[in-house]
């Protein structure tokens, strides 16, 4: 897979309202009645309720899921690479996301925000300050999701005439191949860990839940998006998973003890070929 052309770097920011915020009265307070130095302590309010953000924190969490799983490590920045094969089903899945992270974020806004402010008062005693909360308006813009994306740049894009431009292109290019293998390991490592997971979950008569197998499918079905080296041995892997071990339902794996032994005796056997082609990318990391 040419990378430059094939893949696209990406960067999500999410931003939401914390709903606490810093009490340097009672901060200084309960470090003086404790003996304490005034930076021994800190003293945040949570200016609502809790369970109130709680939808929004969810739909975050969601987002960010889904963009981890279709991306690969690229800067330690944030920056993620994409495949242009992932991004179709990818955005129009987080567009779905996003769109129930805003009528979260405008159902608070508009409902729950009022009401937990009027109550504030009450719930926080001495602890309550009026300038502490932000105007409707001023709290809508605390909350965000946006992606930033960016070509794959390579030292033949460094275009600035100056002495030594031809060492600084050579110190990009290296740092595009290091990238690179960093990314394609990833895709190894990821689907080595949850390969393991699964077979350990397999052995014996051990308690496994439902996801430990769509997970393991869910792995499966995303890895052509994620080689982005066209790799002939982890697309052999993948092929292998999904008529060998990927077909099984949770149930099947449960109520058929040899099947279910079978399964595992070849999910043991993948971890060892994986181990030997992984060797090139300092791989697999244990635990």
């Amino acid at each position: 897979m040419p990378i430059r052309r094939d893949c696209m770097v990406m960067n999500l920011q999410i931003g939401i309202w914390q709903g606490y915020r810093l009490d340097r009265n009672i901060t200084k307070r309960v470090a003086e009645e404790a003996g304490a130095r005034l930076d021994a302590t800190r003293v945040a309010k949570a200016l609502v309720p809790k369970q109130t953000l709680a939808p929004i924190i969810t739909c975050t969490s969601l987002i960010r899921q889904h963009f981890y799983d279709h991306t690969l490590p690229w800067k330690d920045n944030g920056d993620r690479l994409m495949t242009r094969q992932s991004y179709p089903e990818f955005i129009k899945k987080h567009e779905e996301c996003t769109e129930q992270f805003k009528w979260e974020v405008d159902h608070f806004i508009d409902k729950t925000y009022p009401l937990a402010r009027a109550q504030a008062e009450f719930r926080l005693g001495e602890l309550y300050n009026e300038a502490d909360y932000p105007t409707q308006s001023e709290l809508r813009r605390r909350f965000y999701v946006r992606i930033d994306l960016d070509p794959v740049t390579a030292g033949v894009d460094f275009l600035v005439d100056l002495e030594g431009a031809d060492e600084i292109r050579g110190a990009i290019d290296h740092q595009l191949s290091q990238r690179i293998t960093r990314a394609a390991g990833d895709a190894w490592q990821r689907l080595y860990d949850t390969l393991q997971h699964f077979a350990g979950k397999m052995e014996g008569e051990n308690i496994f839940r439902d996801s430990t197998v769509t997970n393991l499918q869910k792995m499966v079905h995303i890895l052509p998006e994620l080689n982005i080296l066209d790799d002939p041995n982890l697309k052999a892997i993948g092929v292998i998973l999904e008529n060998e071990i990927c077909r099984f339902t949770p149930n099947e794996l449960r109520k058929e003890p040899q099947v279910r032994e079978a399964v595992r005796e070849r999910a043991e056997e993948l971890l060892d070929d994986m181990r030997g082609y992984m060797i090139q990318f300092g791989l697999p990391r244990q635990g």
